[in-house]
């Protein structure tokens, strides 16, 4: 067709990079918030909150995310809500699992005893203890995010032709593969170095960060003036 590939290579990120960060952005948000209020609420509200997480954890996430972008049209940032649906269900699992050990601590019970609301206990006293673990987490989401979006784009749910996007691009080649392999050589290249870079990332800031040292320590927040 007379198109540039490498031109098009590294204009084909651009979208996709705004719309699974916003994505990413929105489920880690709203996910994190979801996962403590349930660790510090318990009972009912608890059960039914991850019963919810696990019936969409079980079904296969690129059906779901075709289920989602059919109702979801309007271009490729109309699919940011749908994705950060999807994904944001995980984010729920890991940041309660963070919050359960940090709502039995001391300072949480002293915030509870001083009448402080839910809100504030939530945002002073929980949060700061479990950001470092829905960050990493957030950026793990991210790189399935990324993935799930350009496969959305190759299905042809994604960005519309001719926007240069990296999952069209390898849809496109599909039928030029015998005669120009590096029209999908490239964009797969691409997509595949930046979504093993945010993995890397997300596991170095992890390392950074102490997730894996047995010292870290809760650090209290109102609490401690």
């Amino acid at each position: 067709m007379g198109r540039d590939v490498l031109s098009r290579t590294i204009l084909g990120g651009r979208i996709a990079i705004a719309v699974t960060a916003l994505g990413a952005l929105l489920a880690v948000i709203g996910g994190a918030i979801a996962g403590i209020a349930a660790a510090m609420r318990g009972g009912i509200f608890d059960s039914v909150m991850m019963r919810l997480v696990e019936a969409v954890g079980a079904l296969p996430y690129l059906l779901f995310l075709l289920l989602l972008a059919s109702f979801f049209t309007g271009g490729a940032f109309a699919l940011i809500p749908a994705l950060a649906a999807f994904y944001g269900t995980a984010v729920v699992r890991v940041s309660r699992a963070a919050a359960l050990g940090v709502v039995s601590s001391d300072f949480v019970a002293a915030a509870r005893v001083r009448g402080e609301r839910s809100s504030t206990i939530l945002f002073r006293e929980i949060v700061p203890n479990v950001l470092d673990v829905i960050i990493v987490d957030g950026a793990i989401r991210w790189a399935g995010m990324l993935l799930g979006f350009s496969s959305l784009s190759f299905l042809g749910f994604g960005v519309a032709p001719p926007t240069p996007d990296w999952g069209l691009m390898i849809s496109d080649a599909r039928n030029v593969m015998a005669i120009a392999p590096w029209a999908a050589l490239w964009p797969c290249t691409a997509l595949s170095t930046l979504i093993l870079g945010v993995i890397f990332l997300a596991d170095a800031a992890g390392k950074a960060v102490g997730l894996q040292s047995p010292e870290r320590e809760p650090i209290p927040g109102g609490s401690s003036q």
